[in-house]
């Protein structure tokens, strides 16, 4: 029998506040769909500067001779990609948010390792913690990097005149409980 306590984010909760962390959504197939496009990325930069006449016009020790403007863009834009990758594959691995109430101060951070965003909020100042039914309709995604969860989450609170979001890596019924444990301690 599958236990009820099968959410993926962590809470922990004290006498001081309460502490959400939250792993970044896993797709497996999209995270060795980008692991395979990585291999075939390096691959290509190998081939265009080890063995390509790109490679030889930039490290020829003949001086420099005058490389296509087309493959800079394209050696430009196919770096960007991979870098998008890169992050993408780190992200889906090892992403996490986290949502740490300690008195009246919270730590809102998403993080790959401790790397990332760290925003410190007043917890007087959030309001209207709510569920947000549509971070996940796929077919409604405007932003690219919503299938690696690189975008809203499931759950949004305003603080002063902006929105966050968080929990884009957690299940509908998960967000919800998040949302209650969270509003029990900002009273």
């Amino acid at each position: 029998m599958e236990t009820t306590k099968n959410g993926k984010a962590k809470i922990r909760k004290s006498m001081d506040g309460i502490s959400v962390s939250i792993p970044s959504r896993k797709h497996i197939l999209l995270l060795g769909g980008t692991f395979l496009w990585l291999l075939g990325w390096v691959w290509a930069y190998f081939m265009i500067f080890y063995e390509g006449q790109f490679g030889r016009e930039i490290f020829s020790t003949d001086g420099f001779l005058p490389v296509s403007i087309f493959m800079i863009i394209w050696l430009t834009l196919w770096t960007a990609g991979g870098l998008v990758a890169i992050f993408s594959l780190i992200w889906g691995l090892f992403g996490r948010e986290e949502f740490t109430l300690i008195g009246q101060e919270v730590h809102y951070k998403k993080h790959i390792g401790g790397i990332g965003k760290n925003r410190i909020l007043h917890a007087s100042d959030l309001r209207n913690f709510r569920f947000n039914p549509h971070a996940a309709d796929w077919h409604r995604r405007r932003n690219p990097f919503h299938v690696m969860g690189v975008t809203d989450g499931k759950i949004k609170f305003d603080y002063g005149m902006k929105t966050y979001s968080m929990g884009m890596g957690v299940d509908d019924a998960e967000a919800n409980h998040i949302i209650t444990e969270i509003e029990a301690y900002i009273g």
